[in-house]
């Protein structure tokens, strides 16, 4: 008989569902019976395409002697960190504080008021390597909580407040500058980047695209330093290495050792959504072709498998295993893709990937760029390759395919447009505006007929209010298109929700962003993340979109609010820029001049030669506001931005207004004095 868990929308959870365990989804119900029958609670926190999340259910959670402990002794929480980010984020830190460590699946015991007293990430089911099993730890748990229960208070609250603490850190009592701050992070970064293989560290390697982001915006201001090179190594590590599925198109989660080789097999829809810009940015700093063809790729791996045609919304994640089996549908026997091919094809491939009889992953193939080689493989246009790409994409189509996460994440949904939008400007792929434009209506519309912002969406549902993320995340990709469209509505949209967003998540007492809402809620502490992460975090997003609506809207309220944010994070930022890497590339704009574009023009289309022209060069501090359908009959002061004061087209053609500070230089309404001024600009 299904628990609680078959009435939820989280894949996740319904997978658990049939488990014999008498889970309970988080909510008042579980806490109250843990009172009522006076037993702690387990909290185990993971998502669907977590491997080790489901090596613990099949180990643990399905075998009947474990749940029969766990019936009796405890009341069993899942939670789904996609869902729930603020849970995951606080149980996280307490379980670090305790061990020193942390990762999914999350295991951590509960009193019943919530408070957490020991925890850890997967036990196995008999001890292993100094770990006791899952039931041994059970006991121990049920005996300390019947015999020394006073202990367990005491230690939970000891907890709890380290927990409160550390989530602000202090203000910058240094005197470094901000200026210096980023510098730092760039020798940091440096020093840390590994220069046989690319990327950053020496055992795991992450994509970490928004270290990429920043390295991009950093080249830009110091052309004579080393970023670049470190960004173009590392991307065409990424897109020749295992790690790129050079087949279906698309990043796996990360690569097991240094080479990029052999990938953790998931695919996460943000970890490809965030590359892709840096992937665009790249290409047109280096105008290497590869870096072109492999955020296109990416889009269409997206678009294809990864995007409801229902709702042009997108999926979260697809899993690493199929048939149980970690990365089967991703790897290749040498004779399976001999039998598919002719002799000709055969040898080709074999000039462009690394393909041998003992494979290089349990005796498969984990198909990545021939190192002896240089070349594009599949990136290139070249019928031949096209072919052969094409043979082994049906044969692979006939496998189990890896199970797909269909719930919608709002902040994940936004990051995505993004990276359609930043193919749209600077390449100019209608396609991918419209797929862009439909999933922020998409968002909108469902918004509007749930009350308000949702976490994520399902089936007809929605689950949980939006997080500080969601905000943030769509905040920014509103403006973006604006940005895209000249559509000033667009804009209207991003200032709204800029409001609203203020006054649920920004906390005056602690003079920063909570990430839950003010009427989410009330947790044993308040959720507060300044750390960038897979993602970016809702706050960095938060000041990303401050920044640049300070600049179109001259609202202090908006500068007044980023500056405190950034004295709080102070030096932290130089010390571990890994884990500030979306902050630095907007303190990285915050420190030196933006460049405000302003484009009017009486019709679009008349327009977009201009717009192709300022997106021919990476410019990391510009804004861009304007009106392509500008009012002949109506005053400008009427839309929103002081950039429209006084300002109307030239001669009745489209006019481009570069400025700074609101002090602009002579209107431009030549395509060729554009492209003079774009490029000759001292700020540019």
């Amino acid at each position: 008989m299904p628990n609680r868990l078959i009435h939820e929308t989280s894949p996740y959870l319904i997978q658990h569902a049939t488990n014999p365990v008498n889970w309970f989804p988080w909510g008042e119900e579980a806490f109250q019976e843990a009172k009522k029958r006076d037993v702690p609670v387990i909290l185990s926190i993971g998502y669907s395409s977590c491997h080790w999340c489901h090596v613990m259910e099949s180990e643990s959670f399905e075998d009947l002697a474990t749940a029969d402990l766990m019936n009796q002794n405890f009341v069993s929480i899942k939670v789904d960190r996609e869902e729930r980010p603020d849970l995951d984020s606080i149980y996280m830190s307490a379980v670090q504080s305790m061990s020193g460590q942390g990762g999914w699946p999350l295991t951590v015991f509960l009193t019943p008021e919530k408070m957490p007293f020991f925890g850890g990430t997967e036990y196995p089911p008999y001890p292993k390597q100094g770990m006791p099993s899952f039931t041994q730890l059970l006991q121990s748990i049920t005996d300390a909580y019947k015999n020394r229960k006073k202990d367990i208070e005491l230690s939970s609250k000891q907890i709890v407040e380290h927990v409160s603490k550390i989530s602000i850190p202090r203000s910058n009592e240094s005197t470094i500058s901000l200026t210096d701050i980023t510098d730092e992070a760039y020798n940091n970064l440096l020093q840390d980047f590994d220069k046989e293989n690319g990327g950053f560290g020496k055992t795991l390697k992450f994509p970490q695209p928004q270290i990429y982001d920043f390295l991009l915006s950093y080249h830009f201001y110091n052309p004579d330093s080393e970023a670049i090179n470190m960004v173009e190594n590392s991307l065409n590590s990424i897109i020749s290495g295992g790690i790129y599925d050079h087949i279906g198109g698309g990043i796996h989660r990360y690569s097991t050792e240094p080479s990029w080789t052999i990938p953790h097999f998931e695919k996460m829809l943000y970890d490809n959504a965030l590359i892709v810009p840096a992937l665009i940015q790249c290409f047109i700093v280096t105008n290497n072709i590869k870096f072109k063809n492999a955020a296109i790729d990416i889009l269409s791996y997206i678009e294809n498998e990864m995007m409801d045609p229902n709702t042009s919304l997108f999926y979260s994640a697809q899993d690493a295993d199929t048939d149980g089996e970690e990365g089967k549908y991703y790897t290749w026997h040498t004779k399976h893709i001999a039998e598919a091919l002719t002799p000709e094809e055969f040898l080709i491939l074999q000039q462009n990937f690394d393909i041998t009889d003992e494979g290089n992953f349990e005796n498969k193939n984990i198909l990545r760029y021939s190192t002896s080689n240089t070349n594009q493989g599949f990136l290139t246009q070249n019928a031949t390759l096209e072919n052969i790409r094409s043979k082994l994409s049906s044969i692979r189509r006939l496998r189990t395919r890896p199970f797909t996460d269909e719930k919608h994440i709002t902040s994940w949904n936004a990051i995505t447009s993004q990276a359609f939008l930043t193919s749209y400007t600077y390449f100019g792929i209608e396609k991918h505006l419209e797929i862009a434009k439909l999933n922020t209506k998409s968002i909108l519309e469902i918004s509007e007929n749930n009350n308000g912002l949702f976490r994520s969406f399902k089936q007809n549902k929605v689950s949980g209010y939006a997080f500080l993320e969601d905000y943030s995340s769509l905040i920014n990709t509103i403006i973006t298109l604006h940005e895209a469209t000249l559509d000033p509505t667009w804009l209207s949209k991003a200032i709204d929700l800029t409001e609203t967003m203020i006054s649920s998540f920004y906390d005056q007492k602690k003079n920063t962003f909570t990430d839950s809402p003010k009427h989410g809620e009330k947790l044993i502490v308040d959720p507060i993340n300044f750390y960038d992460n897979a993602t970016p975090s809702g706050i960095s997003e938060a000041v990303k979109a401050l920044q640049k609506l300070h600049s179109i809207t001259n609202n202090h309220e908006y500068l007044d609010i980023l500056i405190s944010q950034y004295s709080i994070i102070g030096r932290l930022i130089g010390d571990f820029p890994s884990g500030f890497s979306n902050w630095l590339k907007v303190l990285l704009m915050h420190n030196n001049d933006t460049v405000q574009v302003c484009l009017l023009s009486y019709d679009f289309s008349s327009i977009s030669d201009m717009q192709k022209i300022i997106y021919k060069k990476f410019i990391p501090n510009k804004v861009i506001v304007g009106n392509a359908s500008f009012p002949k009959y109506k005053k400008s002061s009427e839309i929103i931005s002081p950039l429209f004061n006084e300002r109307s087209p030239i001669e009745d053609r489209s006019t481009v207004f570069i400025c700074n500070n609101y002090n602009c230089e002579l209107p431009i309404n030549s395509v060729n004095l554009l492209e003079d001024s774009i490029f000759g600009h001292r700020a540019l």
